[in-house]
C-alpha cells in the first residue's frame, strides 16, 4: 500500500535549497568524469548541511531533514549506509545517533570528494564510527544483509538507470531494513526538446522520476510498504534560473521510504497495486 503525504513549505524556508552556479549544476552520473562541474558547485550544494554537525536539534535545519530523519528512525547502535556525493556532513550527524556501539558508512559515488569527506571526518573526531569507500552503482562493495538502514540525499536523481542502485540497496539492506531517499521527483513530463537541451548541464532536473516509477522500482525490488512524502513547490530542487521557465510546475520534492521484505515474506506478497494522481 502507498502512504502519501503532502508537505507545504513557506518560500522564505525553502530557498535555502537553491543551488545557482553559473555554469549548471550537474551531470548524468556515469556519462561524465565527474557528476558535478566543479567541487565548488557540490559544496555549495551541502552547505546547509553544516548546521547539522554539534546540534542534534536545531531550528535551522533543511525542511526536508525533520521528515528525512523521521522517516529513517535511526537508532542507537544501528550500522548505517549513506549513498551520495558529499562532504560526509549527514554522516557525521548520523554517528552522533548510532554512537560509538553503531556504525555509519558513506559510500561515495564520485571521487571528487571523496578527500574532503574524510577530512570532514577526521576534523570532528567521527572517524571510529564513520567509513568512506568509493562505489559504483552497479554493484555496491557490501556484503548482503549487511545494514539496518540505507539512506540517499539528492542522488538517484543523477541516475538514467535507478533500479540498479535501489536493487543495490535491498542487496545490501537486512530483512526488515528501511531505505530512505530525499529526491526531486517529476510533477508532469518534460518535453523531448527540454530534456535534450539541457539534460546535460542539469541532469538532477530533466533525469527526475515520477511518484508512480519509484514506487514501481521500490516493489519490483524485494520493499514494501511504501511512503511517499511531498513538498509542493518546485522552488526547493530550482537549479539554476536559466531553466527557471521550463521548469514551473514541472516538479515537487519528496521523501520516500519503503522496508526491504525476506524471500517468504515476498511470495506471499506480491507487489501491490495503487492509483495516485
Amino acid at each position: 500500500m502507498l502512504e502519501a503525504i503532502r508537505r507545504n513549505i513557506r518560500p522564505s524556508t525553502i530557498c535555502k535549497l537553491r543551488i545557482n552556479v553559473d555554469e549548471g549544476c550537474c551531470r548524468p552520473l556515469g556519462e561524465a568524469e565527474s557528476a558535478f562541474f566543479s567541487k565548488e558547485s557540490l559544496m555549495k550544494k551541502y552547505e546547509p548541511f553544516k548546521i547539522l554537525i554539534g546540534k542534534r536539534i536545531s531550528t535551522e535545519k533543511l525542511p526536508y531533514l525533520e521528515d528525512f530523519l523521521r522517516e529513517a528512525e535511526i537508532s542507537r547502535g544501528e550500522k548505517v549506509l549513506e549513498i551520495g556525493i558529499n562532504p560526509a556532513y549527514l554522516a557525521v550527524y548520523l554517528s552522533k545517533i548510532v554512537g560509538d556501539k553503531g556504525k555509519v558508512v558513506l559510500a561515495e559515488l564520485d571521487e571528487m570528494i571523496t578527500a574532503d569527506a574524510k577530512r570532514n571526518i577526521e576534523r570532528h573526531k567521527a572517524h571510529n564510527i564513520v567509513e568512506v569507500t568509493e562505489a559504483k552503482v552497479e554493484k555496491l562493495p557490501f556484503d548482503p544483509n549487511s545494514f539496518d538502514i540505507v539512506v540517499s540525499d539528492r542522488t538517484t536523481s543523477l541516475l538514467k538507470h535507478k533500479s540498479t542502485l535501489i536493487k543495490e540497496m535491498a542487496r545490501v539492506l537486512k530483512a526488515g531494513g528501511k531505505l530512505v531517499i530525499a529526491d526531486c521527483i517529476l510533477r508532469k513530463p518534460f518535453t523531448k526538446s527540454q530534456v535534450q537541451q539541457f539534460r546535460q548541464n542539469f541532469a538532477c532536473v530533466f533525469q527526475a522520476a515520477t511518484v508512480k516509477d519509484y514506487v514501481k522500482l521500490l516493489e519490483n525490488s524485494g520493499f514494501k510498504d511504501v511512503k511517499i512524502i511531498i513538498f509542493m513547490d518546485e522552488e526547493c530542487v530550482r537549479p539554476h534560473s536559466k531553466i527557471e521557465d521550463q521548469m514551473r510546475g514541472h516538479l515537487g520534492f519528496a521523501i520516500i521510504s519503503a522496508k526491504k521484505i525476506g524471500i517468504a515474506q515476498r511470495a506471499r506478497n506480491p507487489p501491490s497495486h495503487y492509483s495516485y494522481s
